[in-house]
């Protein structure tokens, strides 16, 4: 990428790229010497032995020198895990240009024209059970099985709850096999977000399937699946990590459980499964809290500004 830039004249511009100083520290400073560089940071990094925080914090200290290096982080917990690795000038710098969504698209798929129905057999979905929804990838930070393991525990005793999680890539052979043994029979379904639609606003709309939305992430900044699910008035549940929280205010706006215990996701769902006057109370509480906060016009109004500082600051 840093190489294809130098096609460019880059005196005046200002380059948003997607490297990280513990990763890429040698092109990000090569870039930086030649114009205005933003990234954006979007989680914490994983526990790392103490040498290895050293070196970030060599590396980050190194970067953030120059004068041409400039960062967002897409929420406050990121922000205050990064500020850590640099001087307290420049973690004062840090804007937060939070993961957000877009508001007239989603009150466009709301006004639109749903056939719940028609949705549900179109993906040979049962009409007439609670539908749990995760969309994102099906991989294990996401928490795909805990999702499962308590899917599983639910199903124990209940007949009249499905669980579906939409994933843009299906998964591999093993996977599948590990799925079938754990007993779900027909109440657990993958569905490749590709057959829903290419369009964005189609995999909103298969979104109105579900009665309650579950996210139990073990690693996340602040998943745009999960906001989208909650403008979209679907009471949601997600996990105490990263900056899940800043969206999710447990017992307010969502429900919050710790990663990895399949148990508290099941009563969760179970609960909420049972409550309609609950579901009804997220649901409000969850949208309105997103569309107030988490606005993609107010995250591009920041960046641009602080894009244009950039610039007179030459």
């Amino acid at each position: 990428m840093v190489n294809y830039l130098r096609r460019f004249d880059l005196k005046r511009a200002v380059v948003h790229i997607e490297l990280a100083p513990w990763q890429s520290l040698y092109w990000l400073i090569r870039l930086s010497l030649r114009t205005r560089v933003f990234i954006t940071a979007h989680n914490s990094l994983p526990p790392v032995p103490s040498w290895r925080r050293l070196l970030w914090r060599i590396k980050f200290r190194v970067i953030s020198s120059l004068r041409n290096f400039n960062m967002f982080a897409s929420n406050e917990d990121s922000k205050r895990y990064f500020s850590q690795y640099v001087p307290p000038s420049f973690a004062n710098r840090i804007k937060v240009t939070y993961t957000s969504i877009n508001p007239p698209e989603i009150d466009a798929v709301l006004a639109g024209d749903f056939d719940k129905p028609a949705m549900l057999r179109r993906f040979e979905l049962p009409a007439t059970k609670f539908i749990v929804l995760a969309v994102g990838q099906f991989i294990d930070r996401k928490g795909r099985w805990t999702f499962l393991e308590a899917a599983a525990i639910v199903l124990k005793s209940r007949s009249d709850i499905h669980f579906v999680w939409l994933t843009p890539v299906l998964p591999n052979e093993a996977d599948q096999e590990r799925i079938a043994r754990m007993g779900l029979g027909g109440d657990f379904t993958l569905i490749l977000s590709e057959n829903v639609g290419r369009e964005h606003e189609q995999n909103l709309e298969f979104f109105r399937i579900a009665d309650v939305f579950a996210l139990p992430s073990f690693v996340e900044g602040l998943p745009i699946a999960l906001l989208e699910a909650m403008a979209l008035g679907i009471p949601s549940i997600s996990t105490n990590i990263n900056g899940i929280p800043e969206a999710i205010i447990d017992g307010e706006t969502g429900v919050l459980i710790e990663p990895g215990d399949s148990k508290a996701l099941a009563k969760s769902i179970i609960g909420l499964a049972d409550d309609a006057s609950e579901r009804q109370r997220l649901s409000k509480n969850g949208r309105d809290f997103v569309i107030e906060h988490f606005d993609e016009r107010v995250a591009a109004r920041t960046a641009l500004t602080a894009y244009k500082e950039s610039l007179r600051n030459d």
